[in-house]
C-alpha cells in the first residue's frame, strides 16, 4: 500500500526544489494540473504509469517517491 503523506511530502520537494508548479509538472508529464495537485495534498494514488512517469521526470526511483 502506498504512504500518500510520505508520497505527497516527497513529490513536494521535488517540485520546489526544481522550481516547478503543479502545472508544469503537469505540462511535462501530459497530465492534468488537478491531478498533481490532488497527488499534493493526499488525496490521490497516482497510477503505475504516473507514478514511472514521475520518477522518470525527476530520475529517481519509484521507491524514493513512495518513501522506501
Amino acid at each position: 500500500m502506498i504512504n500518500l503523506s510520505k508520497f505527497s511530502e516527497v513529490l513536494g520537494e521535488l517540485i520546489f526544489d526544481g522550481g516547478l508548479t503543479a502545472k508544469s509538472l503537469a505540462a511535462a508529464l501530459g497530465a492534468e494540473p488537478s491531478t498533481i495537485t490532488r497527488y499534493l495534498k493526499g488525496e490521490r494514488v497516482p497510477s503505475v504509469e504516473n507514478l514511472v512517469a514521475i520518477a522518470n521526470y525527476f530520475n529517481c526511483s519509484t521507491d524514493f517517491l513512495l518513501g522506501k
